[in-house]
């Protein structure tokens, strides 16, 4: 299944001599590899020699990391027959690992028979390295707090990241952003798509840009965009990865292998998998006057995951973001597209098999964005284990639930997992990755202040409280609090995996946008001078909660399914491995594993603790006796465990705990944004507790670095007017 070793996957391959080159292509006559000296002109061509299995490979010596290059592809130029092979367009590299220069949106890239290499980036030569899997948390699903986030939105506006490094990869690292992801409890980091995109030539021409990064040209290569001016995204990502690896925090990527910037055939440009094999990579269907795009993902083209060389090109491209950077896991935008076949999504799809037997993947965390909008694209439930699928079904109903729109019959179905979804097959219990807000659409403090997006924003099912737009009014603002906070303690306590959008525990707003996919970071990013951080404080203590109390992130092993985490049972597992399993037995040695069950309408916690919670400032169910009714007989039984975990939980219950811990600690933060601003540049973050400021030294984050085991605690965009049914 995998290519027997480095030098034959796709892409250039540095080797003792020179550099291995190796592309796919099924219906090429001749393929030229260009080389280009560092003043950009072309220094030499070499003709790629043709192997029987549609794949072309010349070894060229003398040429090393660091070389730039592109191919030039002489084959059938039909469009209306499928292909669009033209020499006179410079290609990129399908598989490089780097890309150099921007690219310029101009005639000559659509236009038959005209030179376009000069608007188009060049692919770089890159020696491979490699990253250790001990190195890596391989933190448990059942253990699992996610947190979605930009590179540039999380860090652009950030006074304690050094200028240098606000919205790029080293941002990610800096200790102010570390200290933040520790206090919050978040486990894993989702990095919205960093593989190297451009943005759509209408945006360009109006002056904008796709903010997002929805729009690949390069699968396997680190956004340059992302790097200081000259460095090497490469080698500045895995530096910010290893950063966050050594306090014990995940890296994921939102990848997109669903669509290409190539747009539509015959009339988007021919930049790469285009020129090399349009019909053997897209998706195509009989029009009017020939075959064109099967566009099921309202981009303008649809990969084809139906070829073993889409598959190989994405197998192979994950494989490198897992061994050379040691990115943890992956979020598969618009994923139902990679599963279809001829007649719609299929969970016995090609690739799901391959992925699962590519041995350099064993253990990665998989998680489908389980929609498109083509013919059956709404596949919730379809991915199998040990694949993990967003769930809309959460979003909606819990938004639904905190605006009046429905009862506590639907909330049940969230908080347990949304089980009559997920729970067969072999899954278990995390399936489902629980959502309030993400990148597409409201973030939390719009989702409670405005009632329709202010753009072109579909509905988001929000409530604005009474009146719409930021108020001073103070009923509307409590009110407000409130939501917020009630949305979070259902994301905190219920099964599967949470996670958080970030900003949204600081209240970061897009001021009513729900379509923010264009929108810049050094406006819109989350701005730390004005946040909320009693916000901030009161959801790291949710999440502490959820940390304290496995019952709130059971994982059934009853049903088969696998607990994912890079290099399980598989040799030596590094010192950061051995210390954090140390402490998290530490933390559950007291405890029992106990079930969530729903019996006639109750929320039934099967299971007891064997001695005293940990107090925490949001841990409300030490509070009276009478709203918790423990499966014990007799009324000192019920005493002496009133200060647990409760036994039996009924919904009217929980509705009333979820109503007392939105309550804000106070009823307006008692530092004002001004005060809050000058200590954080002055000492750090700070965070208000209670009314009251603490500072938090980085010292936290140093002691980590050198002890990560011994932590105080477990650390649709736009799609041309059209989105899937899913989305918000």
């Amino acid at each position: 299944m995998s290519a027997p070793n480095a030098a034959q996957r796709f892409g250039a391959t540095t080797t003792l001599h020179g550099t291995r080159f190796l592309v796919p292509s099924s219906v090429a006559e001749r393929i030229e590899l260009c080389l280009f000296d560092p003043s950009g002109a072309e220094s030499d061509r070499v003709d790629l020699a043709p192997h029987g299995d549609g794949t072309w490979m010349a070894d060229v010596d003398g040429v090393g990391h660091g070389q730039h290059y592109g191919f030039r592809v002489h084959g059938p130029g039909h469009p209306a027959a499928g292909h669009a092979c033209d020499p006179a367009k410079l290609l990129v590299d399908p598989a490089a690992r780097r890309l150099a220069g921007d690219l310029r949106w101009t005639p000559e890239l659509v236009a038959p028979g005209v030179d376009s290499a000069p608007f188009v980036p060049r692919s770089v030569v890159v020696a491979p390295t490699s990253v250790h899997p001990a190195e890596r948390p391989a933190t448990p699903w059942d253990r699992t707090v996610a947190y979605e986030a930009h590179v540039g939105q999380l860090t652009a506006l950030h006074p304690l990241v050094p200028a240098s490094d606000r919205g790029r990869f080293a941002g990610l690292a800096a200790p102010a952003v570390l200290d933040h992801l520790l206090r919050l409890g978040v486990t894993a980091v989702e990095l919205l798509p960093v593989q190297h995109f451009v943005s759509e030539s209408f945006l360009t021409a109006a002056g904008r840009r796709n903010t997002w990064g929805y729009n690949p040209l390069g699968w396997s290569a680190p956004h340059a965009g992302y790097a200081t001016p000259g460095g090497d995204p490469e080698a500045e990502l895995r530096a910010a990865v290893a950063e966050l690896h050594a306090v014990g925090i995940e890296v994921w990527l939102d990848v997109v292998f669903n669509h290409t910037c190539e747009g539509s055939l015959g009339q988007g440009p021919i930049l790469s998998l285009r020129g090399f094999d349009n019909a053997g990579c897209y998706r195509l269907i009989a029009g009017p006057g020939g075959l064109v795009d099967d566009d099921v993902t309202g981009c303008g083209n649809a990969v084809d995951s139906r070829s073993p060389v889409v598959r190989r090109l994405v197998r192979e491209s994950l494989v490198r973001w897992v061994t050379e950077i040691g990115i943890d896991g992956f979020r598969f935008d618009l994923a139902a597209t990679l599963i279809r076949g001829d007649d719609g999504p299929v969970a016995d799809a090609p690739l799901l098999a391959e992925l699962a037997a590519e041995a350099d993947l064993e253990g990665t965390k998989l998680v489908a964005e389980p929609w498109d909008i083509g013919a059956d694209g709404y596949a919730l439930g379809l991915f199998p284990a040990p694949w993990r699928e967003w769930s809309d079904r959460y979003r909606d109903d819990t938004r639904d639930l905190w605006r009046g729109r429905s009862g506590w019959s639907v909330g049940a179905s969230r908080l347990t997992g949304s089980a009559e979804v997920f729970r067969h097959a072999g899954r278990d219990a995390t399936a489902g990755v629980n959502v309030v807000s993400t990148h597409d659409g409201f973030t939390l403090a719009d989702l409670v202040t405005y009632d329709r997006p202010v753009d072109d924003g579909h509905d988001q099912r929000s409530w604005n409280g009474g009146l719409d737009g930021p108020t001073a009014e103070p009923a509307v603002r409590h009110g407000r609090r409130r939501r917020q906070r009630a949305l979070l303690a259902m994301l905190a306590c219920a099964q599967g995996v949470p996670q958080l959008l970030s900003g949204d525990e600081v209240g970061r707003t897009q001021g009513g946008r729900a379509n923010g996919y264009t929108l810049d970071p050094w406006e819109w990013g989350v701005r730390w001078v004005d946040a909320d951080w009693d916000l901030a404080a009161w959801t790291g203590a949710a999440f502490a909660l959820r940390h304290a109390h496995p019952v709130l992130a059971i994982e059934d092993k009853g049903r088969g399914a696998l607990r994912i985490g890079h290099g399980q049972g598989a040799g030596q597992r590094g010192e950061l491995r051995r210390r954090r399993a140390a402490r998290l037995a530490m933390a559950d040695r007291a405890e029992d594993r106990r079930a969530v069950q729903l019996q006639r309408g109750r929320l039934v916690l099967v299971g007891v603790t064997g001695g005293d919670e940990p107090r925490h400032p949001a841990h409300r169910w030490a509070r009276g006796a009478s709203r918790c009714t423990p499966t014990g007989t007799g009324p000192s039984d019920r005493a002496a465990r009133s200060t647990r975990s409760p036994a039996t939980w009924p919904w009217s219950d929980l509705r009333s705990w979820c109503s007392e811990v939105a309550a804000p600690s106070v009823a307006a933060p008692s530092v004002s944004a001004a005060v809050e601003a000058q200590r954080l540049r002055a000492v750090g973050p700070d965070r208000v507790v209670s009314g009251e400021v603490a500072a938090v030294r980085p010292s936290s984050v140093a002691r980590l670095r050198s002890a990560p085991g011994e932590t105080a605690g477990p650390p649709w965009r736009r799609r041309c007017g059209r989105r899937p049914r899913a989305a918000a």
